[in-house]
Parts: structure tokens; C-alpha cells; sequence
């Protein structure tokens, strides 16, 4: 039976890691990386002539913090480190986040995909408006963190009643792993959706300019718009190939280059539209 928690496994490791950098002041900086499995691996700058003995010393002693969790490989850098490697390592240290009460030691985590979730904005794509805006339309984002309790159903439901007041509104679906908006904001009685959706856009978005009309369809049924019309955009064709393109869709927000975000970008073309 497994002896120790992953959480555990982590605090534990930190702490044999922080006691080699106490006693070793040859150690210059580490960095803690925690794998796509959730296994440890650990990156060493050591100066000085302390060697094989030294690294096997700490790794004993991260196998006994960590266990099962502790994979026994870690790199150590030096000056005779190959330049291209240097670089990886280097990297490492850059992206990790810094651990607290140590100035020499970082952790690296590494995720499947949507890492972006555990990085904070530094500021919103745009600022809101007190009241209405002529350059911005106002956002409206339906969401909740369970399924089945009506997010769609209450968003046809308030593009149809603005519809219907005579506006004209724009519907995004962004559920990608679950989506629903298009079908219930269809284009006519059959069911009609765009050929191409939010997917499409965020996957052929980083290649060029794009014409927006390729990825919505316009609702503009009498009885149920009235006067006004809803351009929905789906969250894609539901075909063979929605579940492909889904796990190709790039949902990060790049660090160098943050008005990149490919959402930011649809809403920016949208309200500009």
C-alpha cells in the first residue's frame, strides 16, 4: 500500500533539497521539476569538486523523502555542460516560481496542457466602461465549474430577449468540451450551425489574418428574434474531426506576448466588427 500522499511527497523533497543547499554552499541554485506524471526530477548547479559521492547522497535522501515519487534522475550543471544543454537547463530556472524562504531553489511544474490557469493575469485584456461604450459592446460571460445547470439554456434565453428588443447580439460558445449554444441558436428550423467555429478560429488564428464571417452563422428567425439578429459562433462543426482539433487547441496565454491570447483576439475582432 502506498505509504505517502503526492502533496506529501512534494513538502517532503523540498525539504531534503533545502538541506543539501544549507550545508552545501557549493550549490549554487536547483530546480525542483514535478513531471506530466507527477514524478520528481531535479536540476543542480554545483561549484566546487564535489561529485558522485554528493549527488548520491542526495539521492538517497530524496528517495527516502519522496519515494515512489522520486525518479533518481537529476542533471548537474556546470562549466563543462554543452552550451545547447546549458540552455534547457537555464530555461528551467527562468520558468519556475520561485520557492518561498529560499533564494536558490525553484519549482518547475509541468502540465498536460492549460497551465495558463495557474498563471495570473497582469491586467485584463481591456479596462470596463462605467456605462455604455461606443468602441466595446458590454460582455456578458455565462460559466459555472459544473455541468447541466443551464449555463446555455440561460444564454439563448438572454440573446433572445435582446434580440428581440431590437439589438443585435453576438453569442460565443466556449464550452469546447461540451458545447451546445449553436445548435439551440441555430440558424433555421433544421438546425443549421457555421461550417467552422471558435476552434477553428483559435487553431487558424496564429497563421494570418482571418474573415470572420467563416465562423459564425446569423439567428435571424421572425419568431424568435423579432426584429433583431444573433450571430452565434459555435464552438465548432461537430464531425469526425471536432475531437482532433480539440486536442491541438492551444488554450495558454503566451509570457512574452499576452495580447496574443487567441479569445482575446476573437473578442477583439468581434466588438471591432
Amino acid at each position: 500500500m502506498l505509504k505517502i500522499h503526492l502533496d506529501e511527497a512534494r513538502r517532503e523533497a523540498v525539504k531534503a533539497i533545502g538541506a543539501h543547499l544549507d550545508r552545501e554552499p557549493g550549490i549554487r541554485q536547483a530546480v525542483l521539476i514535478e513531471d506530466l506524471f507527477g514524478q520528481f526530477r531535479l536540476v543542480l548547479w554545483r561549484e566546487g569538486d564535489r561529485g558522485q559521492l554528493a549527488d548520491d547522497e542526495l539521492d538517497a535522501d530524496l528517495k527516502s523523502a519522496a519515494g515512489p515519487y522520486w525518479t533518481s534522475e537529476f542533471w548537474r550543471v556546470s562549466e563543462k555542460t554543452p552550451a545547447a544543454d546549458r540552455e534547457v537547463y537555464e530555461r528551467a530556472w527562468r520558468e519556475a516560481r520561485p520557492f518561498e524562504g529560499s533564494e536558490r531553489l525553484r519549482i518547475a511544474d509541468r502540465y498536460r496542457t492549460r497551465s495558463g490557469w495557474m498563471r495570473e493575469l497582469a491586467e485584463p485584456p481591456w479596462q470596463p466602461s462605467e456605462g455604455p461604450s461606443e468602441e466595446w459592446p458590454p460582455i456578458l460571460v455565462y460559466y459555472s465549474f459544473k455541468g447541466g445547470v443551464g449555463r446555455s439554456t440561460a444564454l439563448a434565453s438572454f440573446a433572445i430577449q435582446r434580440a428581440r428588443a431590437g439589438e443585435r447580439v453576438a453569442v460565443v460558445d466556449f464550452d469546447l468540451d461540451a458545447p451546445g449554444v449553436g445548435v439551440l441558436l441555430a440558424a433555421d428550423e433544421q438546425g443549421t450551425t457555421a461550417a467552422w467555429g471558435v476552434i477553428d478560429y483559435l487553431l487558424e488564428r496564429p497563421y494570418g489574418e482571418v474573415d470572420l464571417r467563416d465562423y459564425y452563422h446569423a439567428c435571424r428567425r421572425p419568431s424568435v428574434t423579432l426584429s433583431g439578429e444573433i450571430l452565434v459562433f459555435p464552438a465548432g462543426h461537430m464531425d469526425a474531426d471536432y475531437l482532433g482539433k480539440l486536442a491541438r487547441t492551444d488554450l495558454e496565454l503566451p509570457a512574452d506576448k499576452p495580447l496574443h491570447q487567441r479569445l482575446h483576439q476573437l473578442l477583439e475582432q468581434i466588438g471591432t466588427s
